[in-house]
């Protein structure tokens, strides 16, 4: 799963059809506040790799925890 825009996500999903389609229903629902204009899923390849990786991005809080230690360290 990736943002693929400011106001697109992309996903690519493997398993049994029952629990795609259902994946699919519940991003159609989406998070509280979002407002989800339309769902599109086709029909792909299988990945090449069987891999899972979680990439979690920076985030402005991990960031400052980060400088507070090394300034710490300094002082």
């Amino acid at each position: 799963m990736k943002n693929a825009s400011r106001k697109r996500v992309e996903a690519v999903v493997s398993g049994p059809a029952d629990a795609v389609s259902a994946l699919g229903y519940l991003s159609s629902k989406g998070p509280t506040k979002s407002v989800i204009t339309s769902v599109a899923m086709t029909r792909a390849e299988r990945p090449e790799s069987e891999e899972f990786r979680i990439i979690q991005a920076p985030t402005v809080r991990g960031f400052l925890r980060r400088l507070r230690r090394q300034l710490r360290r300094l002082i």
